[in-house]
C-alpha cells in the first residue's frame, strides 16, 4: 500500500540571525544557535482489506517537533479516533465552560462528543490516528458508547495490556510502513472478535443526519416508524450521543467548511441552517467555547495547511492555538484557566487582570 507523505513548508533548521531562500540558509552571526522550526510530517495511508470498511479515511501518522510547547483546539466531529502515541504526553480537557476534568496520556481513545477539547503537549509527538464510525469503535473498543464516562480516556485504561504493548513495538520500529501494518492487525483482530450488534436502521439514520441538508429529526421519526422516546434510546447506546446533538455537531461541521471558504460570517450561518446570526452565536460558544468571529480570528493567525491538521475527509478537526504554557504539568487548570480563556478571547492582559496578584 502507498504512503502518502505531507511535509510542512516549516521544517528548515535556521539560525536565529540567518536567512532563508528555498532549501537553504544563510548564516550572518557565526555566534548564534540554530533554532529549529516547528515542523509538522503527515503520513497517510489506507486500512487493510480486513479494516477499511470501518474506518473513515485512512490511516494518520504523525510527527511533531517543535522547541515550544503546543496547543490545539479539537473540534467536536461526531466520529471516534484512536491515538496510538509513543511521544509526549497529551494533556487534554474540555474548552467549553463546563470541564471534565484532564486527561495526561500519550495514547487515547476518544469516543464520539459535542463539545470542542483543547489538547496540548511540550513540543514533540509522534503518534498514528484511526478516525472510526461509532458503531466500529464499539466494535474496537468492546464496549458500548454508554460505558464511557467520559469522551476522552487514556487507552491502556480502556484496551489493556494489547494496546500497550502494541504502543511498545511501534515506538521501536522505524518503519512507518510497518507501524501502520501493526495497527491494521490489531484493529482487524479486535473487529473480528466482536460482532456487530448495531441495527442497521440506526447506522443509516446516523449517516442521514451527516447529509446536508439533513432531515428533522420529527421526518427521521416518521420514516424509521420510530417515537423519538426510541429514536433517542438507540442513538444513545449505539452512537453515544442523542441525536439532537448528532444533528448539533453535524451543522456545526457544515458551519466550520463554510466558514473556511471566506464567506461572512452572516453567510456562513445562513448556508449552515441556522435561524439568523444569533442563534449562530450561540450555538458555536456552546460546541466550540468561543464567539465565531474569535475563531476566525485564530484560524486566519494559525497558518498550518489544512493537509496537516485534518484528519477526517469533509470535517474540521481542529487548528493550532498560540501561545501554550511553556510547561504543560503547570498549565493553569479549572477556575485559573477559564479566566485565563475569557482574557484572551477579549483581547486582556492576564497580567493587568488580576494586579493583586502581582
Amino acid at each position: 500500500m502507498q504512503i502518502i507523505e505531507y511535509v510542512s513548508q516549516e521544517h528548515l533548521i535556521c539560525m536565529e540571525y540567518g536567512h532563508c531562500m528555498g532549501n537553504s540558509c544563510y548564516e550572518t552571526e557565526p555566534e548564534s544557535e540554530p533554532r529549529v522550526a516547528p515542523s509538522w510530517r503527515v503520513r497517510r495511508q489506507r486500512a487493510g482489506p480486513g479494516f477499511e470498511p470501518a474506518a473513515v479515511g485512512p490511516y494518520r501518522g504523525v510527527e511533531v517537533a517543535a522547541r515550544r510547547p503546543r496547543r490545539r483546539l479539537e473540534m467536536p466531529t461526531g466520529l471516534a479516533t484512536l491515538v496510538f502515541g509513543f511521544g509526549d504526553k497529551l494533556h487534554i480537557e474540555c474548552a467549553v465552560d463546563r470541564p471534565a476534568g484532564e486527561v495526561a496520556a500519550s495514547s487515547i481513545v476518544s469516543v464520539p462528543h459535542r463539545q470542542a477539547h483543547t489538547g496540548t503537549h511540550a513540543g514533540r509527538i509522534a503518534c498514528i490516528e484511526v478516525t472510526l464510525t461509532p458503531f466500529a469503535a464499539s466494535r474496537v473498543l468492546g464496549a458500548a458508547m454508554t460505558e464511557f464516562d467520559r469522551p476522552i480516556e487514556d487507552m491502556a485504561a480502556v484496551l489493556g495490556r494489547g494496546a500497550s504493548e502494541l504502543v511498545e513495538q511501534l515506538a521501536h520500529t522505524p518503519d512507518w510502513t510497518a507501524r501502520f501494518g501493526l495497527v491494521d492487525r490489531f484493529l482487524a483482530l479486535r473487529m473480528r472478535a466482536r460482532p456487530p450488534s448495531c441495527p442497521p436502521a440506526v447506522a443509516e439514520a446516523w449517516r442521514r443526519l451527516q447529509q446536508d441538508p439533513a432531515p428533522r429529526l420529527e421526518e427521521l421519526c416518521r420514516e424509521l416508524g420510530w417515537s423519538g422516546r426510541q429514536l433517542r434510546r438507540l442513538f444513545e447506546r449505539h452512537v453515544g450521543l442523542e441525536p439532537r446533538h448528532v444533528a448539533a455537531v453535524a451543522r456545526m461541521q457544515r458551519a466550520l467548511r463554510a466558514e473556511s471558504t471566506g464567506m461572512t460570517l452572516g453567510d456562513v450561518a445562513n448556508s449552515a441552517g441556522y435561524c439568523d446570526h444569533a442563534h449562530f452565536d450561540h450555538a458555536f460558544k456552546e460546541l466550540v467555547g468561543m464567539t465565531p468571529s474569535r475563531y476566525r480570528d485564530l484560524r486566519t493567525a494559525a497558518g498550518v495547511p489544512d493537509a496537516l491538521t485534518t484528519r477526517v475527509p469533509r470535517r474540521v478537526t481542529g487548528l493550532t492555538l498560540p501561545e501554550a504554557p511553556e510547561d504543560p504539568e503547570r498549565a493553569p487548570r479549572g477556575r485559573a484557566a477559564r479566566r485565563a480563556r475569557a482574557g484572551a478571547a477579549a483581547g486582556e492582559d492576564p497580567q493587568r487582570r488580576r494586579p493583586e496578584q502581582a
